[in-house]
Formats: C-alpha cells, sequence, structure tokens
C-alpha cells in the first residue's frame, strides 16, 4: 500500500518545490528521498542515505584491492611464495674454471687445504724439536762449553 500511496505521490500533476532537486537515482528505482547537494551547488545523483551506503562499499572494495596487491607483493619476496631471481650473470672468461664453478671451487679449496696440512705436518715432524735454553743476563759474560 505504501508503494502505491508513493507511486501515486510521485506521478502526481503538482509542480515539486523550486528547491527540488529530484528523486534519488539508486539502481533499484525503489528510493524516494532527495538528492543530496553537492558543496557546488548541484544535485548527486544519489541521496544521503544511499551515498554513505556508496562510498562505504567503495572504502571496502579499495580496502579488499589493496589486501591482495599486498598479499601478491609479499609472495613475491618471501621464501614460501614463488619468488622471481635475476637470472645469474656468468663469470667473466677470465676466472680459472675453479672460480666459475662452485663444485670445482669446493674441490679446489680442500686440495689445497689437504696439502697445507701436509705440508705443516711434515715440517714439524721432521724438524728437531730443540728445547728452548734460558739465557741469564748478568754483568759478566758466561763461557759457553
Amino acid at each position: 500500500m505504501a508503494r502505491t500511496t508513493a507511486s501515486r505521490a510521485r506521478s502526481s500533476h503538482a509542480p515539486p518545490p523550486a528547491h527540488f532537486r529530484g528523486h534519488c537515482l539508486y539502481k533499484t528505482g525503489k528510493c524516494f528521498l532527495e538528492r543530496a547537494l553537492k558543496t557546488n551547488g548541484q544535485p548527486h545523483n544519489l541521496c544521503d542515505f544511499h551515498r554513505l551506503k556508496q562510498n562505504q562499499n567503495q572504502r571496502r572494495l579499495d580496502w579488499k584491492v589493496r589486501a591482495k596487491q599486498a598479499a601478491r607483493h609479499e609472495a613475491i619476496t618471501t621464501s614460501s611464495g614463488v619468488r622471481v631471481q635475476p637470472a645469474p650473470e656468468s663469470p667473466p672468461a677470465w676466472l680459472p674454471p675453479s672460480a666459475r664453478d662452485p663444485t670445482s671451487r669446493a674441490t679446489y679449496r680442500a686440495q689445497v687445504i689437504q696439502q697445507l696440512v701436509r705440508l705443516v705436518s711434515e715440517e714439524v715432524l721432521a724438524s728437531d724439536f730443540i728445547q728452548p735454553q734460558l739465557v741469564y743476563s748478568s754483568s759478566e759474560p758466561q763461557a759457553v762449553a
């Protein structure tokens, strides 16, 4: 019944008041509230209620879009997501093969360490261990016998 009364009121032939800005243009077409007024004096398309509702919906949508973008950005930068890494640069040709290939580099290092250990152990074992003699300094020189 309110619907028929509202439609009759809307279709009445009485001229609208001079300050009437028109009915709300909400998408359902069932809102008969007056359109809101812009700051420049022009009427909005929606009434105040539907403008607030539409602004709230837009803020909610913007928040969801920002959250999706942040999640996508975080997935790229974290190790749990697919990480995009730049292609590794090939090492310069002037480097020895041991420096270009990580496995051969590790092998080379192991060989160098083995040689150093062997050399040091040979030096230690081959040398006569000389017990240091204590030299006492006094005013008179002592003869070494």
